[in-house]
Parts: C-alpha cells; sequence; structure tokens
C-alpha cells in the first residue's frame, strides 16, 4: 500500500527568522506517521545558510536515520544554482513537481507575533 505523500508549502524566504517553524511542523508530520514528506519551494525565492541547514537536518532524520521519504519540489532556477553549487544537490532529492495532499498548514514568512502563534496552533 502507498502512501500519499504529504506536501507543505515552505516560505518566500526560509530563513534564520523561520526555519524553526518549518522545520518542526515538517517533523511533527513525520512523526505523526506521514513517512513520505515533500517540502515545496514552490514560493520561495530566497535560502539562507540557515534554512539550507535546516533542510540537511531534515534529510538526515528522514531519510538518513529513519528511512522515511523526504523531497524537495518547484524549486526555482536560482535555488537549483544554489543546490548544485553548495552540492546539496547530490545530497536532497530535488524533483518538478509531485501530487500529493497539501498541508493546509502555511509557514511564516517573518519571525513575529504571526509565526508564534503559528507555533502555538501547530503545537
Amino acid at each position: 500500500m502507498s502512501e500519499r505523500p504529504l506536501i507543505v508549502l515552505a516560505p518566500r524566504m526560509l530563513l534564520v527568522r523561520n526555519r524553526l517553524a518549518l522545520q518542526t511542523h515538517v517533523l511533527d508530520r513525520f512523526d505523526e506517521g506521514r513517512g513520505d514528506l515533500v517540502v515545496s519551494l514552490e514560493q520561495t525565492h530566497y535560502v539562507d545558510s540557515s534554512g539550507m541547514g535546516m533542510l540537511v537536518g531534515l534529510h538526515r532524520k528522514i531519510v538518513r536515520e529513519s528511512a522515511g521519504s523526504l523531497r524537495l519540489c518547484a524549486v526555482n532556477g536560482d535555488l537549483r544554482t544554489l543546490f548544485a553549487v553548495t552540492r546539496l544537490d547530490e545530497r536532497l532529492k530535488i524533483v518538478d513537481h509531485v501530487e500529493g495532499e497539501r498541508d493546509p498548514w502555511a509557514a511564516p514568512d517573518g519571525w513575529g507575533a504571526e509565526a508564534l502563534a503559528a507555533l502555538a496552533v501547530a503545537g
């Protein structure tokens, strides 16, 4: 029996200020038994080094340590170049498109009251 992937939408800018909200949400879904996860970067146009590190950490936890599945999808050209230059495209599975269940949760773009409220609701 194959599980439909759960697609989680990343914020427009994945930064030190908001990476923890996305990381926590994805790991919570994994802990709930969602073994096939996709982080969609369809609206993401910038990822800082902490965001990149968070994606590597998710990969390590979900794929290498727990035999789950994690893919990145809808990655724009600039971010594909960034992943290639840093060789993360060799480590992370990047695909163009994935059919699956879209998670209604939305990652906060900033790290103010809205982001704290999003974490409180997700937790």
